[in-house]
């Protein structure tokens, strides 16, 4: 799934890009949209989330950089938003016939309405594991 991540902030780029030459991101964001609805239904959801969580952190940042520059009017940069917010709804909706039956499913599992009963919660000592998991060494 990472392998879209750089389409993704490459049709962020060009639609920055295209916003401070005065011209229409349009194409940029429809792009962005493809690229983003390709990524869920690639089927993982947790890097689906940093994903577009990298990603529309970029778009914030070129946003904040264009309009300190003043390379691009306040208008402009907000419609440039906006239609960025739009590509990510479209972007759910395309890939809307893999998530909708996990979302009605989860809300059906055996697994989901035991899992606070039967889970213990978080070890606090145990948390360096989480992020390294092989800190203490590998079990092979």
């Amino acid at each position: 799934m990472t392998e879209w991540l750089p389409l993704a902030l490459l049709a962020v780029e060009r639609g920055a890009c295209a916003v401070e030459a005065g011209a229409s991101p349009r194409r940029s964001l429809a792009a962005l949209a493809l690229v983003l609805g390709a990524m869920t239904l690639a089927g993982h959801p947790e890097t689906l989330f940093f994903s577009v969580v990298l990603t529309a952190a970029y778009a914030v940042h070129r946003t904040a950089a264009a309009a300190l520059s003043r390379r691009a009017t306040l208008r402009a940069l907000t419609r440039f938003g906006a239609g960025a917010l739009a590509a990510g709804i479209c972007a759910l909706g395309l890939g809307a016939i893999q998530w909708l039956p996990f979302v009605e499913y989860l809300q059906r599992s055996a697994a989901l309405a035991l899992g606070e009963r039967t889970s213990p919660h978080f070890a606090h000592p145990l948390w360096v594991l989480q992020v390294f998991p092989n800190l203490a060494g590998s079990p092979l």
